[in-house]
């Protein structure tokens, strides 16, 4: 199936266990408490922008290797969904909240949420009408080139205007709480073994070291001898060289 996710990815979160805010000291989320979140941004436009480059260049697609990018774009589809389904039910309303005077430039965010759908819904159907005739390329490839500029535009204005308040407008308890509902839905999803490789591929070693040694022991483990290598064998067959994150995969 090309497309959206089998199922909606919500984020459940009992909302009573963010909204008991302090009189007292508060403890703003630090920039390392949204590494997670910065993270995936930088997957979104990077692969966003692998995708359209691909498409776009004389590079062969054959059979295979658009049943990979079909499987690659779906799991994508579905981590950009869940990201703005935990942005729109849980995120925007706490800082529409803390912060009234954002009202504006959330709105605008959750409009870019609906464009980024119209797109997402036309590239996929341009990849179900590639995969019958190679015509179709070039449509495709203007598509995921209109749908990656978005993505570009969309994260720009996010970090602007969001990112800011929720280092500022937010408690440690409310985002803390939000990440751990969010990692919760992430598995459930089995959603799991594709978001690890992917946002931490182009992370500095440091980074990757300081963001496994923080997990269970399993956990690194089953990365490392499966998730990782799976992902690196998608990669190989997918970008074949393109980029430099894939040859030395």
């Amino acid at each position: 199936m090309v497309g959206r996710c089998a199922e909606p990815c919500p984020a459940s979160l009992d909302h009573a266990s963010v909204h008991g805010r302090s009189t007292m000291h508060i403890e703003r989320p630090s920039e390392l408490d949204l590494a997670k979140f910065l993270l995936a941004h930088q997957g979104f436009r990077r692969q966003a922008a692998r995708l359209r480059d691909l498409l776009a260049s004389p590079e062969e697609l054959t059979g295979e290797r658009l049943a990979a990018l079909t499987r690659h774009w779906t799991k994508y589809l579905c981590v950009l969904e869940h990201h703005h389904t935990t942005e729109d039910e849980k995120i925007w309303p706490l800082l529409r909240a803390a912060a009234p005077e954002a009202a504006a430039a959330l709105d605008e965010l959750e409009a870019e949420h609906a464009e980024l759908d119209r797109l997402i819904d036309a590239s996929a159907a341009a990849l179900v009408r590639l995969a019958d005739d190679p015509y179709h390329r070039p449509a495709a490839a203007a598509l995921f080139g209109e749908f990656a500029d978005l993505v570009d535009r969309h994260l720009d204005h996010e970090e602007k205007h969001a990112v800011p308040l929720l280092l500022t407008a937010l408690t440690r308890d409310e985002w803390l709480a939000i990440e751990t509902a969010n990692a919760a839905s992430l598995r459930a999803h089995d959603l799991v073994p594709f978001v690890l490789p992917w946002s931490l591929e182009d992370a500095p070693p440091a980074v990757v070291d300081a963001f496994l040694s923080s997990s269970p022991p399993e956990l690194r483990t089953v990365y490392e001898k499966v998730w990782l290598p799976a992902y690196q064998r998608q990669a190989r067959l997918l970008w074949q060289g393109m980029f430099d994150t894939a040859a030395r995969a």
